[in-house]
């Protein structure tokens, strides 16, 4: 919902005139607190006509329940244009938003520009300022894990192999994708099921790096996954656990917990699914989650990925095998994955992402087809590099991006990973430097 709000004083009473037109693009759904939601940006855009300054205390007494006006009328976004007066009232504004908004994310405000003024002391200012909403994202993860990975010189049998560094990470799919997000100052609330000592550490994790996360509780025990690098070779082996089983009554409580979530602007939806969990439950989350309607990322495989697409989801991140399978024939050559990425997004995916490793990423999207080939570096560990072009995908597109450039932010993230040893994921230092580096081949701009 966008607002337009304005405020006029028409005489040297200061007695306010308020039009409201509202333009409803959405469905207002139950959405947490106002002020958990906006940040406030203003800027002043210029003063006309006169007012005179005896009237500076008038007015910034009816400010405060212009803005709180303001915060009751607008739950989703607003743009409010309020004619205010006194030479010095853009302090009075910032100190008001202060006060009353100590949860304001961000304020500027400009000088103004005189336009007009009778004198020195008779002068009329009109101050714009925006509420906007905080950029809402969840990710949900069905079966996170704890990854564990181990360094040792080389694995060798019938020996004890010692191990030099072991660390230990929050892990699954969308769980890297809420990593990355964080790394690139997104902030995101992740989902999803944990059970026992590993889960509540996993959720630890998540907290020690600044990700709000809202699971529900499982009788079983958070899987633990095993990677293992070898210096001598330069190998990885990686073991995954299956998870724990997920009792139906389990499953439901996510379901309704899904329900009951305020709307979103983007759900990235990834992973393997826990035992006792069927495919359909893709279907199920994608579907809800369009209520609102949010854009739905959806990286997952196999049944999964097939049950998923009948829902429609807004993109998918397949690689080149994942993408074969889907479509039932091999894919070797640039113009038969082109052809293929085509054939899903005319099923009703709007944007269809392929991963092909060292050979970078395509995107295809109703007649805009780009291929982005990331810069060669040395890579240490392609762990998590899928979900951190995921996340790179994202940070460009619920920004409102071009999908060029957006794909180019994937490329980046997604190589920046390949940099460090283990699970540790795309840093920003790194995401920035490789960002002007990644070549972006332009296959078709048909509108």
């Amino acid at each position: 919902m966008a607002v337009d709000f304005c405020l006029a004083t028409n005489t040297t009473y200061a007695d306010i005139s308020i039009s409201v037109t509202r333009k409803i693009d959405r469905t207002i759904c139950t959405h947490p607190p106002v002020s958990d939601l906006l940040q406030i940006r203003f800027s002043t855009i210029s003063r006309v006509l006169s007012f005179h300054t005896q009237h500076h205390v008038r007015l910034y007494s009816l400010l405060p329940l212009c803005i709180i006006f303001c915060y009751t009328l607008c739950s989703h976004s607003a743009s409010y244009s309020a004619a205010l007066f006194a030479p010095t009232l853009h302090h009075i504004l910032l100190h008001s938003l202060l006060l009353l908004s100590p949860y304001a994310a961000s304020l500027h405000l400009s000088r103004p520009s005189l336009l007009h003024s009778h004198s020195s002391s008779l002068r009329k200012r009109i101050i714009t300022f925006q509420i906007l909403k905080q950029i809402m994202i969840y990710t949900i993860t069905l079966n996170p894990a704890l990854d564990r990975t181990l360094w040792v010189e080389r694995v060798r049998d019938d020996v004890s192999n010692r191990i030099i560094v072991e660390k230990s990470f929050a892990g699954g799919k969308s769980i890297d994708v809420s990593r990355v997000l964080k790394n690139l100052e997104i902030d995101n609330i992740a989902l999803g099921f944990v059970g026992g000592f590993a889960g509540r550490e996993l959720e630890g994790r998540l907290l020690n790096d600044g990700i709000q996360s809202d699971f529900v509780r499982v009788s079983g025990e958070t899987r633990t996954n095993i990677i293992i690098h070898e210096k001598e070779t330069g190998k990885q082996l990686a073991f995954n656990a299956r998870g724990p089983e997920i009792m139906p009554s389990e499953l439901m409580q996510f379901v309704e917990q899904l329900e009951a979530l305020p709307c979103s602007d983007l759900v990235a939806i990834g992973g393997s699914l826990p035992p006792g969990v069927s495919p359909e439950i893709y279907r199920k989350i994608i579907n809800q989650v369009k209520k609102c309607p949010s854009k739905v990322v959806l990286d997952v495989d196999g049944d999964a990925l097939r049950q998923g697409l009948k829902a429609q989801p807004t993109v998918i991140k397949p690689n080149i095998h994942e993408l074969s399978e889907l479509v039932g024939r091999e894919l070797k050559e640039m113009d038969e994955i082109v052809a293929a990425a085509r054939e899903i997004n005319r099923q009703g995916v709007e944007i269809v992402l392929v991963s092909m490793g060292a050979r970078g990423i395509l995107l295809v999207s109703h007649g805009q087809e780009y291929h982005a080939v990331p810069p060669a570096v040395k890579v240490e560990s392609t762990i998590g590099a899928g979900d951190s072009a995921v996340a790179g995908f994202i940070s460009g597109f619920v920004r409102g991006e071009e999908l060029k450039d957006c794909l180019i932010y994937a490329a980046a993230a997604g190589t920046a990973t390949t940099l460090h040893q283990g699970t540790a994921l795309c840093r920003k230092e790194d995401f920035l430097k490789i960002v002007p580096q990644v070549k972006l081949e332009v296959l078709s701009e048909r509108v």
